[in-house]
């Protein structure tokens, strides 16, 4: 393989349970634009504190967000999904150090993708826009409408996603928001891709980052703390399940490495 024309800094904000997994999911989605090579360093927020033992082994290795970002130890960040969401953003214990995070991100003007619960997250901090809890789970692959922008040059029209969360940003108050573009959308499940280009903020709802088996996974796990609740993921197999997004995935995360050149 040649030698790549652009490196950049990744920071990625690793909140997902699941630590090491989330690392190889975002390694492998990162990796395959043909001009960028990506360096990733791994933060983590100081006020976040964990009992278990590999994790916090793994954490070792991780830098302090605030640190990296204040030193401009990056090109971009990328926080990740978390599993908070049923909590009201006030009362996530790392709070206090996110909104910090928001507002460096802010001042610094660094680029930044937010994910799930944290895309919900920015989208509150930012905007004030209110999350509301959906009557079911959304989880399964889920098709979108594709609206056109560089973030999601050489989609299709209708693409298939993959989206895990109980939750939904309100649609009508992003729609009142002037900077605030929805670009892949569903009328179900809310908007899964939004951008604000004039201050380099893109927000996946969704989880275009997950491998074949990860919804697979969270429904085992469900399935076992809900039981018979645990809804079943739309439009995926849980005993064959097959990568229905991976192309649509790899395509929008290299057209967002794109917007960092």
């Amino acid at each position: 393989m040649g030698q790549k024309t652009f490196i950049k800094k990744i920071g990625i904000l690793n909140l997902m349970p699941l630590k090491k997994l989330t690392e190889v999911n975002f390694v492998n989605i990162l990796s395959n634009h043909p001009d960028i090579e990506v360096q990733f360093i791994w933060l983590k927020f100081e006020s976040y504190t964990t009992q278990k033992q590999a994790t916090i082994e793994l954490l070792k290795s991780y830098q302090p967000v605030i640190a990296a970002l204040n030193k401009g130890q990056i090109d971009a960040l990328i926080i990740t999904g978390a599993p908070v969401e049923l909590l009201n953003f006030e009362e996530v214990k790392y709070w206090q150090e996110i909104q910090k995070v928001f507002d460096i991100v802010a001042q610094k003007h660094i680029a930044i993708l937010t994910i799930c619960w944290a895309a919900q997250a920015a989208l509150y901090y930012y905007h004030h826009i209110q999350k509301n809890v959906l009557p079911q789970k959304a989880s399964g692959v889920f098709q979108h409408k594709v609206i056109e922008h560089p973030i999601t040059r050489n989609l299709a029209p209708i693409v298939l996603l993959p989206v895990s969360r109980y939750t939904v940003s309100s649609p009508q108050q992003i729609k009142e928001q002037k900077n605030l573009q929805c670009i892949v959308t569903n009328p179900d499940i809310g908007d899964m891709v939004i951008v604000d280009d004039i201050h380099k903020r893109t927000y996946f709802t969704g989880h275009a980052e997950y491998a074949v088996d990860d919804l697979k996974n969270e429904y085992l796990r469900d399935f076992q703390k809900l039981s018979i609740q645990a809804p079943k993921p739309l439009n995926y197999d849980v005993i064959n399940p097959q990568y229905l997004w991976k192309q649509e995935a790899i395509t929008l995360y290299n057209n967002w490495l794109s917007s960092l050149i």
